[in-house]
């Protein structure tokens, strides 16, 4: 019998935000174990995504935005 074993390093997407004025949140990353961050700040403006670990993002417009955060391993797992 051949047995493969397979470790996958957990991995946890969460953020908490403040805002920095009426429109602009400061958004403050607070995964573990990840290496890359993919934002979508849900408001189609033309920096509506981020790859930056703990993003500043101004919302042109009120109203209610769905924020997504995917964080990524080093092997690639969300």
């Amino acid at each position: 019998d051949d047995t493969v074993v397979v470790t996958v390093d957990p991995i946890t997407a969460a953020f908490d935000y403040t805002f920095s004025t009426n429109q602009t949140v400061q958004f403050i990353n607070l995964s573990s174990n990840a290496v890359t961050n993919s934002w979508n700040f849900g408001d189609a403006s033309d920096d509506s995504v981020s790859t930056d670990s703990s993003p500043e993002h101004y919302f042109p417009n009120d109203g209610y935005y769905t924020v997504t955060l995917i964080a990524e391993n080093a092997n690639g797992c969300a």
